[in-house]
């Protein structure tokens, strides 16, 4: 798979960085920074998209406010965080592609060493962040009729959730049911208990009702207007000092560029450095932390940070 090279007799070295402690805590530290930088304007875009959303009509599910909130602010934080990372990369010479592997995969390898001198921090407010704000990767999916957003979040113990096209083939027919008042047949209902066992959907008399936001496909999308590459950037400009944050990113990257073996080549630790400041879940954290976002309840956690939407 070319994860190891060899390098003298009976000796070899990975091809791949393994994060130990130092490269660890200098980028948890950064998003903190930044997190706290980016977070608020980011929650006051979203409040405007999402009066927008809830005026349009074309949602379906049963949720508060504060649980569309989690939801929706992936996609800004999203899309953000990939325009950021644009910005940063052409200021600082960051280029990088998925390496092709021997069985025909393209990927990247990503390890981490981390010692209990890792958490030796006194400051408590960043050792709670530096502990718990992780997750499971930015998960997106796809089917015929559906797309779909998911953060997994591990600091309300969240772990791996298996949401794949298979859930949103069940969604979509969920909602055909829903909207045309069907009977379910056995192949439905074996769908719905799926979907009531993670989370999902609910039934109440007799019928189902969908507990994530899903949005209906429209001839004008509202959701285009936010979140449309050209125009998301327009407004983002607006929210963010943009020129102070790519400064903060690049001097970043001169902090951990030092810490990276120097055996490694330009395409792998370019990925390194663009990787070690988008760190998404830093942002609900954040927000979550200052009070913008509630807790939610056991049940919510179940499903949040979930977000489905018609092609």
């Amino acid at each position: 798979m070319d994860y190891l090279k060899i390098v003298g007799k009976n000796k070899y070295q990975t091809t791949f960085f393994i994060m130990e402690d130092k490269f660890f805590r200098e980028s948890k530290r950064f998003m903190y920074k930044l997190a706290d930088k980016v977070s608020v304007p980011l929650y006051n875009l979203t409040v405007n998209a999402m009066d927008e959303l809830k005026k349009s009509n074309v949602l379906l599910g049963e949720y508060n406010d504060n649980f569309f909130m989690w939801s929706l602010l992936m996609l800004t934080i999203n899309n953000a965080v990939h325009y950021i990372n644009e910005l940063v990369s052409k200021s600082c010479g960051l280029t990088y592609i998925y390496p092709k592997r021997k069985d025909g995969s393209e990927h990247f390898v990503s390890a981490t060493m981390v010692t209990g001198e890792a958490v030796n921090i006194e400051d408590e407010e960043f050792k709670e962040f530096f502990l718990k704000c992780e997750g499971c990767g930015v998960k997106t999916r796809t089917s015929d009729k559906l797309n779909s957003l998911q953060y997994d979040i591990r600091f309300f113990g969240q772990g791996w959730r298996d949401f794949d096209d298979i859930e949103l083939n069940q969604l979509s027919r969920v909602v055909d049911i829903i909207e045309k008042g069907e009977i379910p047949n056995e192949y439905d209902k074996h769908a719905i208990a799926n979907l009531v066992k993670k989370g999902y959907v609910k039934i109440e008399n007799d019928k189902p009702i969908i507990l994530i936001p899903y949005l209906k496909r429209q001839e004008n999308p509202i959701l285009y207007k936010y979140y449309d590459k050209a125009q998301f950037f327009e407004r983002i400009k607006k929210e963010l000092n943009l020129d102070e944050i790519v400064n903060m990113c690049c001097e970043h990257i001169d902090n951990v560029r030092k810490l990276i073996p120097s055996f490694l080549d330009k395409n792998e630790t370019d990925q390194i450095i663009c990787n070690s400041f988008t760190n998404q879940y830093s942002f609900l954290w954040n927000l979550w932390k200052k009070g913008y976002l509630q807790t939610p309840s056991v049940e919510e956690i179940k499903r949040l940070c979930t977000f489905v939407y018609e092609k």
